[in-house]
């Protein structure tokens, strides 16, 4: 009987310490909080470093501030690069949910250049200046329309001052504008299952089929078999294909009815009756 009375006062008394030693502990923390602070902020001021130049600092450093986001030139919807919830935006027919987004930015470049090109004679110095304008409408993080405009070039013309041609006949020496509105870029692109995900609720029957139609630029291999700034087309594309002993295949097709140009005597010169027709393949084997 008197070992269990001690034993519980044993306990009551280990209960009544508890709540001390806990704050004690805490204090204890927020020192060594403090003092980790405290370090850090010597270390963004000072380092020490032993003989060797490669042995690291004995001091913590803060992690940088984080800088804020860039702002384009005008965003109605979602921000751009921005924090926090989400909107529930709504769903279209199909099931898809859309919170569109609408985001324009540009670049504006403006070049002081010169040549003297010996083999026709010809000298030019000039100022020219370039301007690409465009419009990304977010329909979901998938699907886009992007339209795109070049208002002060045209057909590799730039609008700019010419400070000095020789033989005065190539140019003349005066301001020189290639003002347009004409629409260089205008396309949609998104994936077929999520546009439309009642075809495959589960993803499981390889409906990720990824669209594009539009003008658009294209470049097939890097380049090296089409290489377009702006080209009418619709091309679909599937991707992450099992067949056979292959790793992965992609195979895309495509179709082109505008914009097509063709090189000719006098460089690339656009075709209005030209069609394009491509199915291109990209193959990864275990063994390459």
């Amino acid at each position: 009987m008197r070992s269990a009375v001690v034993l519980l006062l044993a306990l009551f008394g280990a209960a009544w310490m508890a709540p001390g030693l806990g704050a004690q502990e805490e204090a204890q923390g927020e020192m060594e909080i403090d003092r980790f602070e405290e370090e850090c902020a010597q270390g963004a001021e000072e380092e020490e470093h032993g003989t060797e130049g490669s042995r690291l600092s004995d001091h913590c450093r803060p992690l940088a501030e984080i800088p804020g986001r860039p702002r384009p030139l005008l965003e109605i919807g979602e921000p751009f690069l921005g924090t926090g919830t989400l909107g529930d935006g709504f769903k279209i027919p199909g099931g898809a949910v859309w919170q569109p987004a609408l985001v324009a930015f540009g670049t504006l470049r403006t070049a002081l250049q010169g040549g003297n090109f010996r083999a026709s004679g010809v000298e030019l110095v000039e100022a020219v200046t370039r301007f690409d304008l465009f419009g990304n409408l977010y329909l979901t993080q998938t699907e886009r329309v992007l339209i795109g405009f070049r208002p002060l070039d045209e057909d590799g013309q730039f609008t700019g001052y010419t400070l000095r041609a020789r033989p005065t006949e190539f140019a003349a020496e005066e301001f020189n504008s290639f003002e347009n509105f004409n629409i260089t870029t205008l396309f949609m692109e998104g994936d077929i299952a999520e546009l439309f995900p009642f075809l495959d609720p589960d993803d499981r029957r390889g409906f990720d089929v990824y669209f594009g139609v539009g003008r658009q630029p294209v470049a097939f291999q890097d380049g090296l078999l089409i290489n377009d700034n702006a080209l009418d087309m619709v091309g679909l594309t599937r991707a992450n294909m099992k067949i056979g002993s292959l790793v992965n295949a992609r195979v895309t097709a495509a179709f082109g009815w505008g914009e097509i140009s063709r090189h000719g005597g006098g460089g690339n010169i656009e075709d209005e009756n030209a069609k394009l027709f491509g199915m291109f393949w990209e193959i990864d084997r275990r063994k390459a």
